[in-house]
């Protein structure tokens, strides 16, 4: 049986112009840079439809939709075979204030104020109290701002950060921060104080959103101290007993990657830095590192009712050396694992240890596979998971490649007043491979921010 199915094909349109509707804060250039469709060409609906995906992507509005009209002349007559595409938008909240708790095997007990304001403008300030009220004040330019407050038993932090994805109009973003971080370790105490500043760079990006490949040089400089120290700590802890200026430049390319912009069913995140610190830099420490993580999601599978069952792989890597007047990498720039980085094992129990306690490593290797089942749509799952990898004192030691393998469960609980962007976790950890000197720890959690 022959079967013939005709078609016609109906005459193109040319798109006129783009509009924006119903942003009465945010500037018209945010959402225009978000949409790759330029007038003059032709209509691509699906073009456009990934513009109006983009635009939601950045949590600015409460709705957002596209109208595909006909083009009206300076007379109201209808312009033939050209269209108007305009984007219709309700503004939304994008300042946040967070009070919450945080518990966690990694973190300990803290608590935490957490400012955040995204489309921020650093140069619209208030002219009244309804300028606050409404929301008017500091919002529009597409820019970020966070303070961040997190007293704890573990580790007690402060920090404020600013970013600007287009500096001064260009493709260059602007970044800078400034922070104070108490870290309690087993037999000492870290007092850090300093500031970053970055200026990064779309190096590659498809029309589609598709792929994105974002690098970025970052300067670091800061005051370490250590101090309250037990004579029983690690010796790496008494050779940098006193306070020290640390200058850093860091290098970072990272990369994402998804087979979809509007609905993606995969998508990867990787990353790559390498950061040199001391000699010409100046300061008092000297080393250098290089860390890369990558990690993968795929959904697998989606149930009738929106219930997504997902896999997740995860690797990181790292390696550093010091070098010239620094003996060796000092115990704050150092890589630890275990707890909620390495199942099954107790926080920072993983690797070289001396006198009972952690000396962390400047080799790192870790790898992870889970798989994740939907009990409640977007509240409730059950994963499965097996950790891998190893800590050593360095790459050249014996030490470096002393594999650890885990296996186990855990439940993830998304309550989002209570947990906010993160779900609580909730982990069963069993060692299949460990060394003798490892600390391991079947049960590991986190709920809310881990510090």
């Amino acid at each position: 049986v022959d079967i013939k199915i005709p078609i016609r094909e109906g005459p193109k349109f040319r798109l006129a112009r783009i509009d924006f509707v119903g942003n009465e804060y945010t500037r018209d250039k945010i959402m225009r840079r978000e949409v790759k469709t330029a007038p003059g060409g032709y209509v691509d609906r699906r073009r456009l439809d990934q513009g109006l995906a983009a635009i939601r992507r950045l949590n600015y509005f409460d709705r957002s939709t596209l109208r595909i009209d006909d083009a009206i002349g300076p007379g109201g007559e209808t312009i033939e075979g050209w269209k108007r595409a305009t984007y219709e938008l309700v503004e939304g909240r994008t300042g946040n204030v967070t009070f919450g708790v945080a518990l966690s095997t990694n973190g300990g007990f803290g608590a935490s104020v957490n400012f955040s304001k995204r489309n921020f403008d650093i140069a619209r300030w208030p002219t009244s109290l309804d300028d606050i009220t409404s929301g008017r004040a500091w919002t529009g330019a597409g820019q970020e701002f966070d303070l961040l407050i997190n007293p704890g038993t573990e580790v007690t932090q402060f920090r404020a950060r600013f970013r600007e994805p287009r500096f001064f109009g260009s493709k260059f973003s602007f970044e800078t921060s400034v922070y104070k971080r108490l870290a309690f370790r087993e037999d000492y105490r870290t007092d850090r104080l300093g500031y970053t500043v970055g200026i990064g760079y779309p190096l590659l990006q498809r029309d589609d959103n598709t792929m994105a490949l974002f690098g970025e040089v970052t300067w670091r400089h800061e005051l370490v101290d250590i101090d309250d120290i037990d004579p029983d700590a690690v010796p790496g802890v008494f050779l940098f007993s006193e306070e020290n200026e640390l200058r850093s430049l860091t290098g970072s390319l990272s990369l994402v990657t998804r087979n979809d912009s509007i609905k993606p069913t995969f998508e990867t995140r990787s990353s790559l830095a390498a950061e040199y610190a001391g000699g010409f830099l100046g300061g008092d420490l000297e080393f250098w590192k290089v860390t890369g993580r990558t990690s993968a999601t795929w959904v697998v599978h989606e149930d009738e009712d929106g219930k997504k069952h997902r896999v997740a792989a995860r690797l990181s890597a790292g390696i550093s050396e010091a070098f010239g007047s620094t003996p060796e990498v000092p115990p704050y720039e150092r890589y630890y694992a275990g707890g909620r980085t390495f199942r099954g094992f107790e926080f920072r129990g993983v690797g070289p240890h001396v006198n009972g306690e952690p000396i962390g490593g400047e080799f790192l290797l870790l790898g992870s596979l889970e798989y994740e089942f939907p009990i409640v749509a977007r509240t409730l799952s059950l994963v499965v998971f097996t950790d891998q990898g190893t800590l050593g004192t360095s790459l050249s030691d014996d030490d470096a490649f002393r594999w650890r393998i885990s296996v186990g469960a855990g439940l993830r609980f998304a309550i989002p007043f209570l947990t906010g962007n993160r779900p609580m976790a909730l982990d069963f950890g069993f060692p299949i491979y460990s060394e003798d000197e490892d600390e391991e720890g079947i049960f590991s959690f986190s709920l809310g921010r881990d510090l």
